[in-house]
């Protein structure tokens, strides 16, 4: 099936570069680098009008998280803050100076910094936005273009002309090269705000726009719509299915033939109120102390009674999942399949108000939840009673099915983010008066 081709929606820019999507105006904001201009374009009605004029050669814009504010680079290598309904040169601040090639930005309000692509100089400079000192990220990369930060603000993704897509951690230091073998990728920006998938735009050998998607195995980089026109630099994301596009010359519409959104995270998502993962689950015990704003606070808590278990209906479908089973096994034990029916409230739209629907497997096959439908406990996989369990450490797995036969699974119940070990204890307490 071919891609999609976008459709031009507005034309007449010198040399447009970089841009970003003014959600409360319904506005695409371009950096036109060869007019000097900051230009607004409604995305509905396609009308142009030039907000901000008298830059030099800017390269790239990134919005304030209230969109009252914008960072923008220009020539020879400036940083400015710009007041958007004041959006002249003239009226800008000057937060940096002495870039070398400057090239995407990457904003972290959050701890107040930015990050901009040295092209040039092949380097990423992190910038302190209330006093424009410069530090170097100590990334080894070659002609950088663009690069992209985590809501985390934890990793860095980066391209540029040696044609890789790498991620780079913050926190150790460490890089990673995830794709190999682009060509002249330029900036990058976020599909979903699950932050799984990076959208790009390449110009060589035609005008293409990719997407990587992080939550597969081996990421690699897929052709999602084009030919765009001439030299595409930047894209921003309208929607799961729209996207707009802009290139040299022209700004382009394309509606893509399915949603950019991947569902990410593990099958098994929490017991209860605890997560699922190797932090709150040590040696089997529930501990949230580590995170002490959460609501549900224990630490060394053994499980006991009936446990609810979290499914990711999501991930699951998007694996091609419709069934499931359901696992516990005591360690050195045989896992033995658990087939009870459990109950959940869905809401009923014609009878307005919720109604109480158990859930039986039919063969052990527990039905996935279907997508759009509303439960009032909407990631309720079983209620597991753990009455006659051992005392002991017992481990809970899920398998996914894509038919009710055996030899249609999906994956392994031993894949990563499919089962849990929790230590079981359901000794009745005594007292003595």
């Amino acid at each position: 099936m071919p891609i999609p081709i976008p459709t031009p929606i507005a034309t007449g820019f010198a040399n447009a570069t970089g841009s970003a999507y003014r959600r409360d105006f319904d506005q695409l904001l371009v950096i036109d680098n060869g007019a000097g201009t900051i230009t607004a374009v409604n995305t509905h009605t396609h009308v142009k009008t030039v907000i901000g004029s008298g830059y030099n050669a800017p390269s790239d814009i990134v919005l304030s998280a209230d969109g009252l504010r914008a960072y923008v680079t220009e020539a020879p290598g400036t940083l400015l803050r710009v007041n958007l309904s004041s959006a002249n040169r003239a009226s800008a601040t000057v937060v940096a100076s002495g870039l070398n090639g400057r090239d995407q930005i990457a904003l972290d309000e959050a701890h107040g910094v930015a990050y901009v692509a040295e092209f040039t100089a092949s380097r990423i400079q992190r910038i302190n936005l209330a006093t424009g000192a410069k530090t170097v990220v100590p990334v080894a990369v070659s002609n950088p273009r663009g690069v992209l930060i985590t809501s985390d603000s934890r990793f860095l993704y980066i391209c540029g002309d040696s044609n890789q897509l790498i991620r780079f951690d913050l926190t150790t230091n460490t890089q990673v090269t995830l794709v190999t073998g682009l060509n002249a990728p330029r900036h990058l920006t976020w599909a979903d705000e699950g932050e799984n998938v990076i959208l790009f735009p390449q110009p060589n050998p035609t005008g293409t726009v990719f997407k990587v998607d992080l939550t597969a195995p081996t990421p690699t980089a897929t052709a999602i719509a084009g030919p765009t026109p001439f030299a595409p630099y930047s894209v921003a994301v309208l929607s799961p299915e729209k996207l707009l596009i802009t290139c040299s010359n022209t700004i382009s519409q394309v509606v893509l033939t399915g949603s950019l959104f991947s569902s990410a995270g593990p099958i098994l998502l929490g017991i209860g109120f605890v997560p699922a993962d190797a932090t709150h689950l040590p040696s089997g015990y529930a501990d949230t102390s580590m995170d002490p704003t959460y609501f549900y606070q224990v630490k060394d808590c053994p499980f006991g009674g009936t446990l609810p278990l979290m499914i990711n209906w999501e991930r699951a479908r998007t694996m091609g999942a419709n069934f499931y089973q359901v696992f516990i096994a005591a360690a050195g034990g045989p896992p033995i399949q658990v087939t009870q029916a459990f109950a959940d409230y869905r809401w009923s739209t014609p009878l307005n108000r919720f109604e109480l629907i158990t859930t039986v497997p039919t063969s052990g096959y527990y039905p996935l939840r279907a997508a759009g439908q509303i439960w009032l406990n909407n990631w309720l996989g079983l209620l597991l009673d753990t009455t006659g369990r051992p005392n002991a450490l017992n481990t809970v797995s899920v398998k996914l099915f894509s038919a009710q036969n055996a030899a249609a699974e999906i994956g392994l119940s031993t894949d990563a983010g499919r089962h849990a070990a929790l230590m079981i204890d359901n000794t009745v307490p005594t007292a003595r008066i």
